[in-house]
């Protein structure tokens, strides 16, 4: 029991005063001899614990609450960063999404440190409360309930204490586990920059004036390409915006085949990484319109064995007549005004036919059409995008495909019979060879509108894959998912191309501006200006398909084949559109990214000399860090900020859970109480000699065995003061545990000692 008289300062007025004559005083109820053996009344240290608002204080509860919901946000918002990109990487600004992830860890860190201030002070008061900690060190925990700068003073207190109990304790493995997570999370930019990659986002939209038209009437500044043939250059096969989403060149049972209306645009850049980081334009363009028809002709052929020039060896032609208006009857299609100059009787033609030497090779026979019309004074080439593809302003040729090589010629002429087979008359040689021919209709024109393209998906252009010396066949089928005439067809985003819609006539301009009425000016006195660009291209482009001028000129669209007085294009394109031939039967197919390819050709041969230019509106995805898609270029460092996040959030919950239910006198956040309760008797004799010493030579002192006892806090009885009390050495945890049968022993021991007495 506590003795409760009277201290030596005799009144009982001055008992209750902190300060006297320059020394500490303590209550009556704490004589100066009395050592404190246990807790003066258990009951009241089983009290309940204190409101939320009083022990852990409303910046506190802020803290740990508002915080936990911060970092939650903040992870979420990083996963967004990580994962909320969608199918088409999309995002104003993108080109600064580093600075969002690094305001987002610096909020991080700035939580997480707030945090483990607070549960640095729950700890400090756990380890006061319910567990104990040496003498020396009391101020040093009382003080950290109220003011802290973190878990490290206390880990540092925890180490140095001489209790074997403090690191058995689990609030000391939560103070290590905190302080290597808070530690971890201060890197949390570096290690989430390091999932970093460059990745393509898509920009602002921009206003930017583009290449358009035909800068003067000079002469001089005309384009003159009429003479050149560029399907003998190298091809390119870029991308292009398409306005209709689906085609067909599927023949009907009478063995039509025909695309419909096919509509594209090319992009005005000249070089392939700024047409691939297009995804959106807005802005007048030159229009492909272009379709192709193929049938069953009604002919009556013979092949006859010709010699190659300098070889001895025989090639073959094919010769025979051609009867338009049977070949209509029996596709049961309106020939229109095809018919009507009296020319649909019979045409001879004169074909060479390839020697093919692996697989099925083709050709293409140009037979009629603006071959022989072009050379006609007042002859106007251009076609109607509303008639018929076949017309007398189409190109009309013979596709024929063999898979007959030169061992199989026949050295004199042969009559083979005629076997219809969808869109084509197929011939047969045996043992297993055969000749398949059909008649194809090919037009085309050009024409500028104001159009609106957008990329569902990423961009793709294409090189010439073809290396014959080394590779002498390759696979296509990437160009043909990119001109749309493989099987099945895909859709824009698949294919890598841009959607298309036409808003109306080219955007020039005001009709009272400067710029239209210049472009209302006849050239020449016979063709507005603004028309006068796509009539010079339209022109160079009729000429890729009227070579030599003259009809039944061959042209080999084969990758692997010889003929007679044949024109051999680009060996890369020829195997190309053979392989759309044989793999898909499709000719129109093939002839429809023939005109795809000779134009993108001719326009970006010339884009630049275009020099009058044109306001469009256009987005581009930039390359940028940034994170990207987990499944290719991983989340490594998302996952170990995560973990560490989710870790800090859990032993939070966990410290905050402890102190809520274990402390009956600690404040969070207040000092006066801190003070308060080191007013006490165990800490007299160290308050009195460090009133005028530092903390190292306090220490010292302090640290002496006999000083240096275990302690907590404590309410005494009767006063009911809060103070810090020594833990009898009975229950002193800093000695090792006795078994059983240790003190068994003792007490046997201890007993015959006794009897020996008496």
């Amino acid at each position: 029991m506590h003795q409760t008289a009277a201290t030596s300062h005799g009144s009982p007025d001055k008992a209750l005063r902190p300060w006297e004559d320059g020394r500490w005083s303590f209550p009556s109820v704490i004589p100066n001899t009395t050592i404190h053996t246990s807790f003066a009344t258990a009951p009241n240290n089983l009290r309940r614990p204190l409101r939320l608002r009083e022990s852990v204080g409303l910046i506190g509860t802020l803290s740990i609450v508002g915080g936990s919901l911060g970092v939650v946000a903040v992870l979420m918002f990083l996963a967004l960063l990580w994962f909320g990109h969608g199918p088409v990487i999309d995002g104003a600004q993108a080109n600064q999404v580093w600075r969002p992830i690094t305001l987002s860890s610096v909020t991080l860190r700035l939580i997480v440190s707030t945090q483990s201030a607070v549960c640095t002070s729950m700890i400090a008061a756990l380890f006061l409360e319910s567990r104990s900690v040496r003498r020396a060190l009391v101020p040093w925990f009382s003080v950290m309930r109220g003011i802290n700068d973190g878990p490290w003073k206390l880990l540092e207190l925890v180490a140095s204490s001489r209790s074997f109990t403090a690191f058995r304790s689990f609030e000391m493995w939560l103070t290590l586990l905190m302080i290597i997570v808070t530690l971890g999370l201060q890197f949390s930019s570096t290690i989430l920059l390091s999932d970093l990659s460059e990745l393509q986002i898509v920009g602002d939209t921009n206003t930017t004036q583009v290449n358009s038209l035909i800068p003067s009437l000079e002469p001089n500044t005309t384009i003159y390409i009429t003479s050149s043939f560029v399907l003998e250059m190298p091809p390119i096969y870029p991308t292009f915006g398409e306005a209709q989403n689906m085609f067909s060149a599927d023949p009907t049972s009478d063995g039509l085949s025909n695309t419909g209306l096919i509509q594209r645009a090319l992009l005005p850049a000249s070089s392939d990484s700024d047409r691939m980081a297009v995804r959106k334009y807005d802005g007048n363009a030159i229009i492909l319109n272009s379709q192709v028809a193929c049938m069953r002709p009604n002919i009556s052929v013979r092949f006859k064995p010709t010699p190659f020039p300098y070889y001895d060896r025989l090639g073959w032609v094919v010769e025979g007549e051609l009867n338009y208006d049977m070949t209509f009857q029996n596709a049961k299609i309106d020939p229109g005004s095809f018919c009507s100059t009296g020319k649909c009787d019979g045409l001879p033609f004169n074909c060479k036919v390839p020697v093919a030497h692996l697989g099925w090779q083709s050709t293409m026979c140009i037979i009629d059409g603006q071959v022989v019309e072009y050379r006609q004074d007042n002859f106007d080439p251009r076609w109607n995008s509303s008639s018929y593809p076949w017309s007398r302003n189409s190109s009309i040729a013979l596709i024929l495909a063999t898979n007959i090589n030169r061992k199989n010629i026949p050295d004199q002429y042969f009559y083979p019979e005629e076997a219809p087979y969808e869109e084509w008359n197929s011939y047969e040689f045996p043992p297993d060879g055969f000749i398949n021919i059909t008649l194809c209709f090919t037009v085309f024109n050009l024409e500028r509108y104001h159009v609106n393209m957008m990329a569902l998906g990423e961009l793709q252009d294409h090189t010439t894959p073809f290396t014959p010396l080394i590779t002498p066949k390759v696979d296509t089928t990437g160009l043909q998912n990119l001109m749309g005439v493989n099987k099945p067809q895909k859709n824009h985003k698949a294919r890598g191309i841009l959607d298309m819609q036409i808003l109306g006539p080219p955007d020039d301009g005001p009709p009272s501006s400067l710029a239209n009425m210049i472009l209302q000016t006849d050239v020449y006195g016979q063709k507005p200006l603004k028309s006068y660009t796509t009539l010079m291209f339209e022109e160079s482009l009729i000429i890729q398909f009227l070579v030599g001028f003259l009809a039944n000129i061959s042209i080999l669209l084969c990758l692997d084949c010889t003929g007679v007085s044949a024109i051999q294009i680009d060996i890369g394109l020829a195997g190309f559109l053979n392989d759309v031939i044989e793999q898909t039967g499709r000719p129109a197919n093939a002839l429809l990214t023939l005109i795809t390819v000779a134009w993108s050709k001719i326009y970006y041969a010339y884009l630049d000399s275009l020099t009058t230019l044109q306001d469009a509106q256009i987005t581009m995805v930039i390359k940028v860090p940034a994170p990207g898609p987990c499944s290719t270029n991983g989340c490594r460092g998302f996952i170990a900020v995560t973990t560490l996040a989710s870790v800090h959030l859990m032993y939070v919950a966990i410290i905050t859970a402890l102190y809520i239910r274990r402390i009956r006198f600690s404040r969070h956040g207040n000092i006066w109480h801190t003070i308060s309760q080191l007013a006490t008797h165990e800490l007299e004799e160290t308050l009195d000699i460090s009133n005028d010493m530092g903390d190292e030579p306090v220490a010292k002192v302090s640290g002496k065995e006999t000083m240096n006892n275990l302690v907590k806090l404590g309410r005494l009885e009767g006063s009911g003061r809060i103070e810090v009390i020594r833990i009898p050495e009975s229950n002193n945890s800093s000695e090792p545990k006795r078994s059983l049968f240790q003190r068994l022993r003792e007490s046997i021991s201890a007993r015959k000692g006794s009897n020996r007495q008496e």
